[in-house]
């Protein structure tokens, strides 16, 4: 049985419903995707925002949106496993010689200001491993092994760091797919 909405963005080429797909996939949302589209290209044509929530919809729009889903992450992926000597190196670096430090450390004033930037540090890794907030397995594994340092500090020690960190909340994204 064909789609009832397949033929709603006939008047799209495959090349302009990819991109489409490709920023959604990025958080961009439907009606910024669309007029992105329509300002680009010249020959595309417009339709209404309804229409556009249909194909979205639609078989055709959902399989679409999963191709460019998976191109996404798949780009993302190379981003993150970066070589050797690049800034998520650096950065994990830095986040293990600051847990280093705070394990050492007994003077309080001391451990606030190492737990403040070792948050700040286990932010911008997240950034750098998950730059689309895609929550993949894979990417999560990574992100979880590094937090797996901290479970042998004391709940104290561990609060410090752990406690307000909105790199730690879940996604818009994963919340919704619970």
């Amino acid at each position: 049985m064909a789609d009832k909405y397949s033929g709603r963005l006939a008047g799209w080429s495959d090349a302009m419903r990819l991109e489409f797909n490709l920023r959604r996939a990025r958080g961009y949302k439907i009606n910024a995707s669309y007029d992105y589209i329509v300002e680009k290209y010249e020959d595309a044509e417009e339709y209404r925002p309804q229409t556009m929530y249909t194909y979205c919809k639609s078989l055709q729009g959902l399989k679409e949106y999963e191709q460019a889903l998976e191109q996404v992450r798949e780009e993302a992926k190379e981003k993150m496993y970066s070589h050797r000597g690049s800034r998520l190196d650096a950065l994990i670096e830095v986040a293990e010689k600051l847990m280093l430090h705070f394990r050492l450390s007994t003077v309080s004033n001391e451990m606030v200001k190492l737990a403040g930037e070792i948050r700040s540090c286990l932010g911008e890794i997240r950034q750098e491993v998950d730059p689309y907030g895609l929550e993949h397995n894979q990417v999560q594994s990574h992100f979880e092994k590094l937090l797996g340092g901290f479970a042998g500090l004391g709940d104290k020690k561990q609060n410090m760091i752990l406690e307000e960190a909105f790199w730690l909340k879940p996604s818009t994204t994963q919340t919704e797919s619970n």
